[in-house]
Formats: structure tokens, C-alpha cells, sequence
């Protein structure tokens, strides 16, 4: 009975994080509205209706205030998120302790880490190219859409902290964090995978971004069920999407003006740097104590 009321009560959390930051958005969505909307009521003087649901509008739909819901949801999803892993990774290390026979290779880890990142980045590359050869049309609004989304404004400061700093932090510990690892307690680590990741796309709710971010959730995923490390996942995810900022493939086709060689150096730049990062992420491991069963 007890085992019952566990799993249930962990199907019912493994959904928690995905509906507590889709609140989080609509709250900061409806406060920074608030905002604007209490800025143009006490600086302006319309008479007009219409004339102030179009001055609204256009305020609203700024840039600016993107950005500043963008930021709001972040820093508030960091708290809640953050206190919410922390309460539920300190509960569990009390229940379930683990001791490690060789503790993880920082140094080592850190040059895999970095050469993960630029294996991930390669390989979205390459997954972006087969799509425009093989629905050009989805690709166009792909790149468009990526062009209007967080990452368009890459001059801007409010962009680089939210984009590298702040969405990393939020999306690893609500979802490589909580999701996967409420999930993992009631189902096999590959379900709890494929939940997690799942959720996360449901969350990005873009169709055009699916394809990538369904290949690096899982890679993230994979490294925090290996090493059991939130900040190493965070770091990965920080260093991905600092690199999307600057996208490898644009330097590749400013130096190399042949398309076929600028695929080819990205195939061979993937398949190299995803060796290495196996190679370096499998030395680095550390190795847990395995309880040997008592002789009877």
C-alpha cells in the first residue's frame, strides 16, 4: 500500500516542474503587462479607446518587454526550482546514501565538458543541414524563427544573461533535475528520459526547434544519470547555447567557401570531438561502491 501511495505521488510530481514554469510564464507574462500598461495610463493622456489599446499594444509587444518577461520568469524560476532540488536532492541523500570508489576526474571532466559542447553544437549543425535538403520549407521557418526568438538580439546584455546564464540554470534543474529524477523513481531510467524530454519540448512548444533540442535534452539527460551532477549538466547547457550564439557553421562557410567541404568538416568535426567526449567523459566517471551481497 505504502509503495503505492510513493508512486503515485511521484507520477503526479513528475509533472510538477513542467506546470509550475508554465505558471511562472503567464504570471511575469501578466505583471510586466501590468507595468507597461500602469507607464503609458500615468505618462500619456489619451482620450481616445482605441487609440490607447493601440499605444498598449505596440508597448507590450516591444522587444524590451519581452526581454524583461524573459528575465522576470528566469530569476524567479532560478528560486523556486533552485530550493525545490535542493529540499528533494537532500531528502533523498538521506534515504538513499551513495559512496563512490573513485571519485570523479575534475580536470579531465571539464576538458570533456568543453568537448561535448562543441560535439553537441556539430552535430545541430549537421541535423539542420539534412532538414533543409529535406524540407527546405521547415528550415526557413526555423532559421526564422530562431532569428525571433531569444537569442535575436545577441548585442544586447539582457539577451547574453538570459540566453547563456539564466535559461540554462531554469530548464536543467526543472527538467534534467526534478522531472527526470521524479521520474526516475517510478519508471526505468530510459523512460525517465524520454519523460523528461518529452516535457521539455512541451515546454519549448516550437515544432522547428523540436528536432535539435530533442537531441541535446537527451544528452543532457544521459550525463546527469552518469554523474549525477546538476551544475555539470547547467555547464554543458551555458556552453551550448553560447556557441549557438556565434553558430559554428557561420564560421565554417566565412573560411571555407565550398558548401560540400563546409558539410564535410562538420561531419568530421562531429564524429572526432563525439569520440573524444565519450572517451574523456568515461575516464572522468566516477565509479560508485556496489554492496556485495552477504555470505550466508
Amino acid at each position: 500500500m505504502q509503495e503505492k501511495v510513493e508512486n503515485r505521488k511521484y507520477n503526479l510530481l513528475m509533472f510538477m516542474p513542467f506546470v509550475l514554469i508554465s505558471l511562472i510564464v503567464y504570471v511575469s507574462t501578466f505583471i510586466v503587462a501590468e507595468y507597461e500598461t500602469i507607464k503609458v495610463l500615468t505618462s500619456t493622456g489619451f482620450t481616445d479607446m482605441k487609440q490607447l489599446e493601440e499605444k498598449l499594444l505596440s508597448v507590450v509587444m516591444t522587444d524590451n518587454c519581452l526581454r524583461l518577461v524573459n528575465i522576470l520568469y528566469a530569476v524567479i524560476s532560478v528560486v523556486v526550482f533552485g530550493m525545490m532540488y535542493y529540499h528533494f536532492r537532500k531528502r533523498d541523500m538521506k534515504k538513499n546514501p551513495v559512496q563512490y570508489e573513485k571519485k570523479a576526474n575534475m580536470r579531465m571532466l571539464v576538458v570533456a565538458v568543453l568537448v561535448t559542447i562543441i560535439a553537441i553544437v556539430f552535430f545541430s549543425e549537421i541535423v539542420s543541414f539534412f532538414i533543409k535538403m529535406v524540407l527546405p520549407q521547415w528550415y526557413v521557418d526555423y532559421s526564422m524563427n530562431v532569428a525571433s526568438g531569444a537569442f535575436s538580439d545577441v548585442t544586447n546584455p539582457a539577451t547574453i544573461v538570459y540566453a547563456v546564464i539564466l535559461s540554462p540554470i531554469v530548464e536543467e534543474l526543472a527538467f534534467r533535475g526534478l522531472t527526470f529524477l521524479y521520474a526516475k523513481k517510478v519508471n526505468s531510467t530510459v523512460m525517465a528520459m524520454i519523460y523528461s524530454t518529452l516535457l521539455y519540448l512541451l515546454f519549448i512548444g516550437d515544432k522547428y526547434e523540436a528536432v535539435v533540442l530533442a537531441t541535446t535534452s537527451i544528452v543532457f539527460v544521459y550525463v546527469m544519470e552518469k554523474y549525477d551532477s546538476i551544475i555539470l549538466v547547467i555547464l554543458m547547457h551555458m556552453g551550448c547555447n553560447a556557441l549557438a550564439i556565434l553558430p559554428i557553421s557561420d564560421w565554417l562557410k566565412f573560411s571555407i567557401k565550398e558548401a560540400p567541404l563546409v558539410m564535410f568538416t562538420e561531419i568530421l568535426g562531429g564524429m572526432v570531438t563525439l569520440y573524444l567526449s565519450i572517451f574523456l567523459l568515461k575516464k572522468a566517471a566516477p565509479v560508485k561502491k556496489i554492496e556485495k551481497a552477504s555470505e550466508i
